[in-house]
């Protein structure tokens, strides 16, 4: 990472009104029993948050806490450094201690693999060897780059799935972009010689279909500024030309300057500009990851700063989250002492002391807020399922019926049957609501000790809406609206399911069964010969069905009745009438429920 000079403005691009917040409007809950809270909120919302740094940082306690309880996601610092020590040559020292010591602390690692160009222009040997940028104009540098590629991919593809793979490609270069022609290090970063035959591709392309490829940069945010214009063009003319870009990475280093909000270099930043930044690569079919994000103050701080600051930790954290395509928010260092940037107090946590366990400063409680006040969801919207439990047998919870409280208890269901089944809609907001199979929607009563039941409501108010937390693993826990405890499976009060916790453990987990499938795509009806009296049906396979369900009707208006449940994607209909035109509609299912039916087809038996 590096840093001067000054941008241009793109002509004519005007400014729109920030969405900046004021400071009266922010509401942090400071919840005492927090611990794992962000790891948490961060799962919930489907979306990666965490930090970066390198093998020794890894090993102060303070900094291992934070990671593996508040966060998903670590950045592996040292992958890029000192690694080829001459041609052909690799020492993984560095890389390997970064590893090792991050991968008990957080499931989802990235790191940075080739430098851009302008590294090696400007003479970045924390990124790269000098004895190698010495020859980079020279023919041996693509040999020597594909075999480092190759190298450092194989042998960390299995606990780094996120992989920055050209860093910082077009600065200094602000009005310029490069291409495979003019730039080696974009052109042999994601292909192997760099002509982009399909054969050419480097191995790791294939390796793993989960391995993210993007292409880092900073000052790439603001919408408008002539640099993430150029950065912009750069991307949209790669994708066209068949790169492999899965990702675009921002660097999001802000500042408090004369009391607003500014970018690095003291630029005014306009969140609303940074958000339809973000969509316009939504709109490319390219997810963002925020590779770097902090947010200095002077060195002595002005109130007014304090409150710039934490706003914008909150406003930054919430127009991410509410992009859908924002998979990623890594905050730049972990506490104000270890932060390239310590005399700003630019980080969320601070420990002055070098104690085991560093304070929450309010920074942390503001971005905490806003990625729970963000739109996303992470929630199985549309589907049909049941909540197994982690305790009490692990059986799914049940609408209990057979008591006049209707309570929502774990008895002895092992599968996903009319009193388990629950429909989870979006109730808006981030927050989901659960309807029943007899069409009411799972209460929260806070009448009687927060306890789950069927009140009978047949529209969604406060004690309706629940927190979706996707723990992982196919673990999952809910968190009620009305008081904001989570949902526990209460063994000391007949296991019904009850809004009380603080924090979620493992009374609080629930498995969340497979999906139910999306509904089948493509189906086709073909008339057999004349005299045959069949029909031929077939439709694309739905993932993580393990069956279907075939309806019936003489017309396009119904009734439909099933007719058949195949296991594979078709099914003959024999012995029908000739001369009648027959309408089918076809449902994928599995043990967590059935999809909606697909659109109607017909055809005459013959």
């Amino acid at each position: 990472m590096q840093y001067s000079g000054k941008r241009g403005m793109v002509r004519g691009f005007t400014r729109v009104v920030s969405l900046a917040i004021g400071f009266s409007a922010i509401i942090a809950t400071q919840s005492a029993n927090a611990q794992n809270d962000l790891g948490n909120i961060a799962n919930g919302k489907g979306v990666l948050i965490g930090y970066s740094g390198n093998w020794g940082v890894l090993g102060h306690a303070d900094v291992q806490n934070i990671v593996s309880t508040e966060g998903n996601t670590f950045t592996c610092a040292d992958l890029n450094t000192s690694v080829m020590t001459a041609a052909y040559q690799y020492d993984y020292t560095l890389p390997d201690r970064n590893v090792n010591n991050a991968s008990p602390l957080a499931s989802n690692l990235s790191g940075y693999l080739v430098p851009g160009w302008n590294n090696v222009q400007n003479g970045s040997s924390v990124y790269w060897p000098q004895w190698w940028m010495n020859q980079a104009s020279n023919a041996n540098y693509v040999g020597e780059m594909k075999d480092y590629i190759h190298n450092v991919m194989s042998k960390y593809k299995s606990r780094v799935k996120i992989w920055q793979v050209v860093n910082e490609p077009i600065y200094p270069h602000w009005a310029d972009y490069f291409t495979g022609s003019s730039d080696p290090f974009l052109s042999h970063g994601f292909f192997g010689a760099g002509s982009g035959a399909a054969d050419d591709k480097l191995a790791y392309g294939g390796w793993d279909s989960s391995i993210v490829l993007s292409i880092n940069d900073n000052d790439n945010a603001a919408y408008g500024e002539s640099k993430t214009e150029a950065f912009y063009n750069m991307i949209k003319s790669l994708k066209q030309n068949g790169y492999p870009i899965d990702a675009v990475g921002m660097q999001l280093h802000l500042q408090i300057k004369n009391g607003a909000l500014a970018d690095f270099y003291g630029d005014p930043f306009d969140l609303t500009g940074f958000a339809a930044n973000m969509q316009r690569y939504a709109d490319l079919g390219v997810d963002i990851y925020i590779t770097e994000f902090d947010v200095q103050v002077p060195t002595s701080p002005s109130q007014n700063d304090l409150n710039q600051q934490i706003s914008a930790f909150w406003n930054v954290a919430n127009v991410c989250v509410s992009q859908p395509r924002c998979r990623s928010i890594i905050l730049w260092d972990t506490t104000d002492q270890n932060s390239w940037l310590s005399a700003n107090t630019p980080a969320l946590y601070t420990n002055p002391t070098g104690a085991a366990t560093a304070t929450r400063k309010q920074t942390y409680w503001y971005f905490r807020d806003g990625v729970i006040n963000s739109s996303r969801s992470s929630a199985p919207i549309g589907t049909t399922m049941g909540l197994k439990s982690a305790v009490a047998g692990g059986y799914y919870a049940t609408v209990d019926y057979s008591d006049s409280n209707n309570w929502m208890r774990v008895k002895q269901a092992t599968t996903v049957g009319d009193w388990e089944k629950m429909a989870v809609e979006d109730a808006g907001g981030g927050m989901i609501a659960l309807k029943l199979n007899d069409g009411h929607y799972l209460s929260c009563d806070t009448n009687n000790s927060a306890r789950l039941r069927d009140l009978g409501a047949t529209t969604v108010n406060s004690w309706e809406k629940f927190t979706w937390i996707n723990l992982g693993n196919g673990n999952t826990a809910l968190k009620a609206n009305t008081n904001g405890k989570y949902v526990q499976c209460n063994l000391n009060d007949g296991n019904i399911l009850e809004a009380n916790a603080a924090k979620i453990d493992t009374w609080e987990t629930f498995h969340d069964p497979p999906a139910a499938p999306l509904m089948p795509a493509a189906l086709k009806a073909t008339a057999g010969s004349s005299g045959t009296k069949k029909i031929a049906l077939s439709w694309n396979a739905s993932a993580g069905a393990t069956g279907y369900f075939v309806y019936r009707a003489t017309s396009s208006a119904g009734p439909f009745s099933q007719i058949s449940t195949p296991s594979a994607a078709s099914f003959t209909n024999t012995g029908l009438t000739a001369g009648v035109t027959y309408y089918y509609k076809v449902a994928a299912g599995n043990s967590s429920g059935i999809s909606s039916q697909s659109a109607a087809v017909s055809a005459k038996a013959q």
